[in-house]
């Protein structure tokens, strides 16, 4: 009998994991919750909660896991200038009222978008994690309130010229 080659195991590991990625925040948060703590399982649940607020353009996700007194800043890549615009400053209310239009009819974002969540650090009270989402990267601080999390800062760039 011959014996099953550790690479070609590897392999197969590998080609069984690449199915389709299941969006659902809830199931995938669900199966990453193995080695989680509660606290990395916060900070996840605000940044995908942040994600499927504005792809699903439902504000209740927005109110749920920014805080009210939002600090966001971005720089977008201007494709006819060849240069980035920007820092461009936005509140709260101007991320819920955006919400609520930006993929109204589903044309920026779909079930197949984008939608990935990188946790840096999580300490007692602070914590940072990256989003990586169809409109380009966002670096988020979050803050723990009572024994939930809410992100505070956000620092974003459109997708660079040469991704």
């Amino acid at each position: 009998m011959k014996k099953f080659s550790p690479l070609l195991f590897l392999l197969v590991l590998c080609l069984c994991s690449c199915g389709p990625v299941d969006t659902d925040h809830e199931v995938l948060a669900a199966s990453l919750s193995d080695g989680m703590t509660e606290d990395e399982k916060g900070v996840h649940r605000a940044a995908m909660d942040y994600l499927d607020g504005l792809y699903k353009a439902d504000t209740s996700f927005i109110v749920r896991s920014v805080h009210p007194d939002l600090k966001k800043r971005g720089f977008w890549f201007s494709k006819k200038k060849g240069s980035y615009a920007g820092p461009a400053d936005m509140s709260f209310q101007q991320l819920v009222d955006l919400t609520k239009t930006w993929n109204k009819d589903g044309s920026r974002a779909n079930e197949e978008s984008v939608k990935k969540v990188t946790i840096y650090e999580v300490l007692d009270k602070t914590a940072a994690a990256k989003v990586t989402a169809v409109w380009g990267i966002d670096y988020m601080h979050l803050a723990k309130e009572g024994d939930k999390w809410v992100i505070m800062n956000i620092l974003w760039q459109s997708p660079p010229p040469n991704s």
